[in-house]
């Protein structure tokens, strides 16, 4: 089905001028993208693997409509597409319908209007999630509420923007589905992302974290309007769910990565990423001893759905979504993708210990979740993210053959589309170059100081002697 759009809102100049320069060219999507999602054998073992783990739950879902707010974002990547790959495979049964609420403020992802034309049960619809609902929307048996900013880059340069779609956004939705609790078609499940976050700067005694710690939170820091606005909403969410009977589940994720997470997302992954292929050094403004750890989005999604399906039976309560080992210092992790950049694409930089000129900057030492809760109330078990270098090897650590494109020029592509974090390394592109007629499953850019295109090489094999020949 096409776009819908109702009321439009401006990108912010800040948003604009942060991710202008990530326009690479012109891409056809309608008549490629369903060929790039084939071709990414990651996303696609992905999107198999989570239509069967959720089978049950997108099972009671077939036949209603799911409503996303927010999908365009990282985590909507596959939120918006699971539910669609278990259509696909269950072509005898009932479709998800599937619409994503957005007001596209840094534009569309190539993903996500590449899908539209391609599958029937998706609905993209242009709206703010200060707006109410319109009234012909269809009506929405499942809500996910996934709608804000949560790049520490964009949030502290929109402050209010993050609370008001934290706390007035999800307002809105929870008086939607009041309103619909007293008639023939309650909703059937409510789910709110909340974040990690909300614990601040946890004790070290309350270390891994568990749901039940209230948290160590400046109420007027730098991450404030983030971390004060999602708790706040987690008390809107509990109080609609105690006073009101509804539906309501809340996810408190920890660190996602994988496929979706734009290279200029401003998190620490993507902004290491990021250095490397622009041959510069990795900086790092702290000592680099801070801890994290990280869980695999095709897991963390497949968590937020269980919770989903599941929120009827545990109304008002909140899980945490991550995994509690392995633990990786950020220096480490910085090292981590220098030996990437270095295997692939022969980076030369180093990571540079610095500190930050501004006077709020500051990194909780740790932040670790207790995942056994919601690993036991949702009858959850991780397969991906036992070994964060499992996953990495599918980042980039695998041996892969590069060679440069003759004669590189971004005109010469008419087909070109970006995919931060698949299985080709740190970006992962369709191109179909009509001058050399050979078709590439993976291109990486090399950049200059201006972020400008020096030079192009091609992933085409994992042999040498083939690569050589298509080249």
């Amino acid at each position: 089905m096409g776009r819908v759009r109702h009321r439009a809102h401006a990108s912010p100049s800040a948003i604009s001028r942060l991710t202008s320069h990530f326009n690479y060219g012109p891409c056809n999507r309608k008549e490629h993208m369903a060929e790039v999602h084939l071709e990414d054998s990651v996303v696609a073992e992905d999107l198999a693997s989570m239509a069967g783990r959720l089978d049950e739950v997108f099972r009671a879902m077939s036949g209603s409509n799911l409503l996303i707010t927010g999908g365009a974002g990282f985590l909507g990547y596959y939120l918006v597409q699971a539910p669609l790959a278990w259509n696909s495979a269950n072509r005898d049964l009932a479709p998800i319908g599937v619409t994503v609420h957005d007001n596209f403020m840094r534009g569309v992802p190539g993903w996500l209007s590449g899908l539209e034309g391609q599958e029937e049960s998706l609905r993209i619809v242009t709206r703010d999630v200060l707006d109410p609902i319109p009234s012909d929307e269809p009506r929405f048996d499942w809500i996910i509420h996934a709608a804000s900013i949560a790049s520490p880059i964009f949030y502290r340069q929109n402050p209010i923007e993050t609370m008001d779609a934290n706390v007035d956004g999800l307002r809105l939705l929870l008086d939607h589905a009041l309103e619909r609790s007293s008639g023939p078609h309650p909703v059937k499940g409510f789910l709110f992302f909340s974040t990690s976050e909300i614990y601040g700067d946890p004790d070290p005694d309350f270390i891994p974290t568990a749901e039940t710690y209230r948290g160590n939170v400046s109420c007027t820091g730098p991450r404030a309007c983030y971390d004060e606005s999602k708790r706040y909403g987690e008390t809107l969410c509990v109080n609609f769910a105690r006073q009101h009977e509804l539906p309501i589940g809340i996810a408190r994720p920890f660190n996602n990565y994988g496929p979706g997470l734009r290279i200029d997302d401003g998190r620490v992954l993507p902004d290491f990423a990021r250095d490397v292929l622009n041959g510069r050094d990795i900086v790092m403004l702290s000592d680099g001893r801070a801890t994290r750890t990280f869980c695999y989005v095709a897991d963390s999604v497949t968590g937020y759905f269980l919770i989903l399906g599941k929120a009827a039976d545990n109304p008002g309560e909140s899980f945490n979504i991550g995994t509690q080992t392995p633990e990786i210092s950020m220096r480490e992790l910085a090292d981590r993708v220098v030996a990437v950049g270095q295997d692939l694409l022969g980076y030369s930089g180093s990571v540079v210990q610095k500190t930050s000129d501004d006077p709020e900057y500051s990194r909780s030492m740790a932040r670790l979740a207790d995942a056994g809760r919601w690993l036991a109330a949702i009858s959850f078990q991780r397969r991906n993210s036992v070994k964060f270098g499992s996953r990495f090897k599918k980042l980039g650590y695998e041996k892969m053959y590069w060679c440069p494109v003759r004669n590189f020029n971004p005109d010469n592509y008419n087909n070109f589309e970006k995919n931060i974090f698949g299985s080709s390394g740190v970006i992962n592109l369709l191109v179909i170059s009509p001058k050399i007629n050979v078709k590439f499953e993976y291109l990486e850019p090399v950049l200059d100081e201006n972020d400008s295109y020096k030079k192009m090489y091609a992933r085409v094999s994992n042999d040498l002697t083939k690569a050589n020949k298509l080249l």
